[in-house]
């Protein structure tokens, strides 16, 4: 039984650690610049207390509309930066 352990834990330890940098790469990159890990968590609060994932969202979208203002974009102009209204 000892030796079954051996052969089969030897080469998942080495599995490991060769996809260990690329593990860490992909839960860092993630989509839109949050990793993975935290579209995981975001997941489990929905489930588990769905009043503060409602409340995340808002505040996401908030700060995405405050970046927007900030950054002077206005989806109401032309290219020449005319105002359209």
């Amino acid at each position: 039984m000892e030796v079954l352990a051996w052969v089969i834990g030897v080469p998942v330890g080495i599995a490991l650690l060769l996809c260990a940098p690329w593990l860490a790469e992909m839960m860092t990159r993630g989509g839109g610049g949050t990793s993975s890990a935290s579209g995981v968590a975001n997941a489990l609060q929905e489930a588990f207390d769905p009043g503060a994932a409602r409340s995340r969202v808002v505040i996401e979208k908030e700060q995405e509309k405050k970046t927007e203002s900030e950054s002077g974009d206005d989806e109401d102009t032309d290219d020449r930066g005319d105002d359209l209204r």
